[in-house]
């Protein structure tokens, strides 16, 4: 059994690197800040990988915050936070 890694992360492009990249891990995505609380709470990862530009791209109160709860759940979880820079269209 592979430890589970929990990634809050919403492109679908961005999950399939993330997948292919953390192979001895049994990953599980997030699409928002509810669903990783959800998720942490059944499946307690080791780790917690948090794409803030994707996910929560203004407000880093908002990323303290879903660290504390994330923590609140389960303390002995590794939280990364992360930037992925995605190029973004400017009009």
């Amino acid at each position: 059994d592979k430890p589970h890694l929990l990634i809050l992360a919403k492109n679908a492009e961005t999950k399939k690197q993330w997948s292919w990249c953390s192979q001895d891990y049994q990953v599980v995505f997030a699409n928002c800040p509810k669903q990783i609380v959800l998720l942490i709470k059944k499946h307690l990862p080791p780790v917690v990988l948090i794409d803030l530009d994707e996910c929560l791209p203004d407000s880093s109160h908002q990323a303290l915050k879903l660290l504390r709860e994330i923590l609140s759940y389960h303390a002995a979880t590794k939280v990364i936070l992360c930037a992925t820079f995605c190029p973004r269209t400017h009009v």
